[in-house]
């Protein structure tokens, strides 16, 4: 009887997984499936019931974690002064369904089953996107940029694609640390297809970012080998390391991506693709209304009866900019805050811990540092973005329970959370 619920557990486990990979897969738009409607989607994010069973942890968490819910709360409340009220309930509830999945994740799964659920989905994604090669599939020639001259595979725009080449880059890095020599060879393979899709799909804040993420880890390694000669320095070395790039990081991006010389060779010039224009037309409508903004997810539904825009031009190009339109003021700030909160607890997780975890996390963070110069996708109302927000949440949801626990069983991978079973 017991062989049978070990064996029950297990077809548990392996059906969650995949059902969890199949929900990632979905909201990243890969082939075009993206589920608009809140219900349908709000089943695919999984069954809400699952979070009854611990009530306890989220009330919890809750508690110490509300910051979050002020930003949603907010999007809900901005219906009441939006010209489209209906759509920014609508975007609004995806918003609060990808947050419950997210805390969702963080309360029933321990951290390696999380790393096996974005372990098989950057595998699918990167084979997908090496099949659509083979067989000559672009799907940005379909859909809704048709005349697109960039190559994006089996998403509807290469920045779509860079995102998740840049995850999986991540997920390979700390892959290659902890695995057998053979299994180095594969995730190397996988990191190395990764940059080659990024750089045939000509995205340039994607390589940017997988050289910035690539030097970090470079110092990481070095500061670790230096551990014996400093007495355990390194790790406030890089600590200190963290935070001088996370203010450097923006300027880089945009010192980088200014200089035609470099961006000649994308095909690229000063203009970072129309994006300075772009924020150009913007920040007069920002100032028309910088405190309430323009209700979420309804900025872009306004502006173009207004000027005329380009077809590409469907949110800020800019994360601060974007939620300021959408959110105001207040939405700005409680942006900053929860970055700021995150990062903070990383750095204190990875200075007690030094774990693989802390280190995903702030390699995640740099990630959203520098997309977000130049995309907007943490608080963002579209959903083939949502990953990147469930990332996040579920960072910001965790660390806290590291603090609670403040110990990290040993925990063999796809299993779930003590007590959960």
């Amino acid at each position: 009887m017991k062989s049978l619920n070990i064996k029950d557990q297990g077809m548990q486990q392996t059906i969650e997984l995949w059902w969890h990979v199949t929900i990632l897969i979905i909201v990243s738009g890969t082939f075009g499936i993206i589920l608009f409607q809140p219900l349908l989607l709000m089943i695919f994010y999984g069954f809400p019931i699952l979070l009854i069973q611990h009530k306890y942890q989220i009330l919890s968490i809750l508690k110490k974690r509300w910051h979050l819910w002020l930003i949603i709360g907010l999007a809900y409340i901005s219906a009441i002064w939006a010209l489209h009220p209906d759509i920014s309930l609508s975007l609004s509830t995806l918003f609060t369904f990808a947050t419950l999945y997210a805390l969702l994740l963080s309360v029933r799964y321990t951290y390696n089953f999380i790393v096996e659920i974005f372990k098989l989905f950057t595998i699918i994604i990167v084979s997908l996107n090496i099949f659509a090669i083979i067989i000559g599939y672009d799907q940005s020639q379909n859909q809704i940029f048709p005349d697109s001259p960039f190559w994006s595979g089996a998403f509807y725009h290469k920045n779509i694609l860079g995102r998740v080449c840049v995850l999986t880059f991540i997920v390979c890095l700390l892959q290659i640390r902890s695995s057998s020599k053979l299994q180095r060879l594969l995730w190397l393979g996988l990191a190395v297809t990764s940059v080659g899709l990024i750089v045939y799909a000509n995205s340039v804040t994607a390589l940017i970012t997988v050289i910035i993420i690539l030097c970090i880890m470079t110092v990481w390694i070095v500061l670790q080998r230096m551990e014996p000669f400093f007495a355990g320095t390194p790790t406030r070395l890089f600590q200190f390391a963290i935070i001088i790039a996370s203010f450097l990081i923006p300027s880089m991006v945009i010192f980088l991506l200014s200089l035609d010389n470099v961006l000649g060779i994308f095909g690229r010039n000063t203009q970072l693709t129309g994006r300075t224009y772009l924020w150009q037309i913007l920040l007069p409508f920002i100032w028309q209304n910088p405190v309430l903004g323009y209700g979420f997810g309804t900025a872009f539904w306004e502006i173009p009866r207004r000027v005329r825009l380009e077809s590409w031009m469907i949110h800020a190009h800019n994360l601060y900019l974007e939620t300021w339109l959408q959110l105001g003021l207040g939405g700005l700030v409680l942006t900053l805050m929860l970055i700021f909160q995150l990062f903070k607890d990383s750095l204190h997780s990875f200075h007690k811990r030094g774990d693989e975890k802390s280190l995903f996390c702030l390699l995640f963070l740099i990630f959203v540092l520098v997309y977000s110069v130049s995309e907007s996708d943490l608080i963002a109302a579209k959903v083939d973005v949502h990953w990147v927000w469930i990332l996040f949440a579920y960072f910001y949801f965790s660390t806290y329970n590291e603090q609670v626990t403040d110990s990290t069983p040993n925990i063999p991978s796809i299993a779930l959370s003590e007590g959960n079973s």
